[in-house]
């Protein structure tokens, strides 16, 4: 393409300047530079294409030259620039803006079309900077048919804003439904500490702590209680086991592996010290449950631990949420506390720390109605997990299963917000009922809203604790769809 070279030593020049430096500020910058052929007013009064042609292929000299420029924010958006200047010496002292012209007026006359080849690709297109015709030779339109064209250019301008106001509020709308999307009802599963004396070795009890943690997870229960019924006063997992058949701490140690299984594995190290129980929780298979996140893992929540690193005044403290930078939440809190963060969005790449806020644990599963783990409470008895129940309206519908229960096939559930879902150990839940000193009755079924047998007919004399839980809860999951409005095809 053959330029004029006082044009290219100095107006031009600037332009390809500032299309230089736009590199420093955008994610992408595509420029696309070509001939215009446009025709001018002649003193006859008439509109004629005239241009040089040189050498002996008469290669054709352009009037003007165009070059678009297409920028791609960081943020996602695209904004597009559009310059014509016309192909001779132009003082090097007159702005850019001044050959800013609209991008239809280019596309027309090169026959290139711009802008609706970039709205196949994204919708992101936010701005067009755009300005008036090169002085009045590239207005060789006559002024009706030219106010005619700028009226249609600023209608084009108008449609995008309008289809780019109704893609946000779409946005919106489309995150109200999202926020609807959380789950606002609990699972909670209660069943003995004495499930560990089935075991007959320290490998075999470990390995049952572990089937018990995979099958709460499998159906998104929130909170397992870990009951006692040797009247111990058991609220703490600082105890030990101390054998089988003897008065130990079984619901300690089964509690504590429930703990550890449940912890994002980039914790462990803060929370869980070497401990007895814990020899042989390696040889575990992983719960692999939401929470549990690799390093590059993109999510809007992660769990982490608050780390003992010096903040400036005013500012939030740092948490290590197993990624390869510390986020630096928005308040102050005490080093070793484990946090549930929320992530900010857009952040920049090269910023030294990511930000997030800290909300409560049961946020992700509220707001987006992702499975974030469960709890482990120990309780001393069975009533105690009534009692002592952590939710301020308590179990509003509450299951216990037996053999001896009605069949499971021939009820329904009615709404509830917090489920709780009881299982009996090796004696069944009469032996718990029996052990407890604070109920002076003997029938199991006088505690619950509903006392099933979750697996009729069936075929051994005996179903093993670990068992009950994967039936029971597979048969209850469509009783519990219905119930809460939330059938499982949604």
């Amino acid at each position: 393409m053959q330029n004029n070279p006082n044009l290219n030593q100095n107006a031009w020049n600037n332009l390809e300047k500032y299309c230089r430096s736009l590199t420093k500020y955008n994610k992408n910058v595509y420029i696309c530079t070509g001939p215009l052929y446009l025709p001018r007013l002649e003193p006859d009064g008439k509109v004629y294409v005239k241009y040089e042609v040189i050498g002996k292929n008469h290669v054709a000299v352009p009037t003007h030259i165009f070059k678009v420029v297409i920028l791609e924010k960081h943020s996602g958006e695209i904004e597009l620039q559009s310059y014509v200047m016309p192909n001779q010496p132009v003082q090097e002292n007159i702005s850019l803006e001044r050959f800013l012209v609209p991008i239809e007026s280019i596309e027309r006359a090169s026959g290139l079309l711009f802008v609706s080849n970039i709205l196949k690709r994204t919708n992101n297109l936010k701005t067009i900077t755009a300005g008036s015709y090169v002085n009045c030779t590239f207005s060789f339109l006559p002024p009706g048919k030219q106010k005619i064209k700028q009226l249609k250019e600023f209608k084009l301008l108008k449609k995008l804003e309008k289809q780019r106001a109704e893609k946000e509020k779409a946005q919106e709308v489309l995150e109200e439904k999202t926020d609807q999307k959380g789950r606002l009802y609990t699972v909670s599963v209660a069943l003995p500490g004495s499930v560990l004396d089935n075991a007959q070795s320290p490998e075999l009890r470990t390995y049952l702590a572990g089937q018990i943690a995979r099958a709460c997870t499998v159906f998104c229960v929130d909170e397992i209680v870990v009951f006692g019924e040797q009247g111990d006063d058991e609220k703490s997992v600082e105890g030990e086991f101390r054998g089988i058949g003897r008065k130990g701490h079984a619901s300690v140690q089964l509690a504590r592996i429930l703990q550890y299984l449940e912890c994002p594995q980039y914790l462990r190290k803060s929370f869980f010290p070497k401990h007895q129980d814990l020899q042989f929780a390696g040889l575990l298979n992983p719960l692999d449950s939401p929470h549990h996140m690799r390093m590059d893992e993109q999510s809007e929540y992660r769990e982490g631990v608050v780390v003992d690193r010096p903040s400036k005044l005013q500012k939030g403290s740092f948490v290590n949420c197993g990624m390869r930078k510390d986020v630096q939440i928005d308040r102050q809190l005490q080093p070793g506390l484990r946090v549930t963060v929320r992530l900010h969005k857009n952040e920049k790449p090269e910023t030294k720390a990511l930000k997030g806020t800290v909300v409560a644990p049961h946020t992700p599963r509220a707001e987006s109605g992702l499975y974030w783990g469960y709890t482990v409470r120990l309780a001393s008895c069975l009533s105690a997990v009534f009692t002592e129940c952590p939710f301020k309206d308590g179990y509003d519908l509450s299951i216990g299963t037996s053999e001896r229960g009605s069949n499971v096939d021939s009820v329904t559930f009615p709404s509830f917000k917090n489920l709780l879902v009881v299982f009996g150990g090796l004696h069944g839940l009469e032996a718990s009922v029996e052990a407890d000193q604070n109920l002076n009755f003997t029938d199991p079924s006088v505690l619950f809203h509903q006392y099933l047998n979750t697996c009729p007919g069936q075929g051994s004399r005996t179903i093993r604790t670990e068992e009950a839980i994967l039936i029971t809860l597979s048969t209850l999951r469509p009783k519990v769809d219905m119930a809460v409005g939330n059938s499982a095809s949604n």
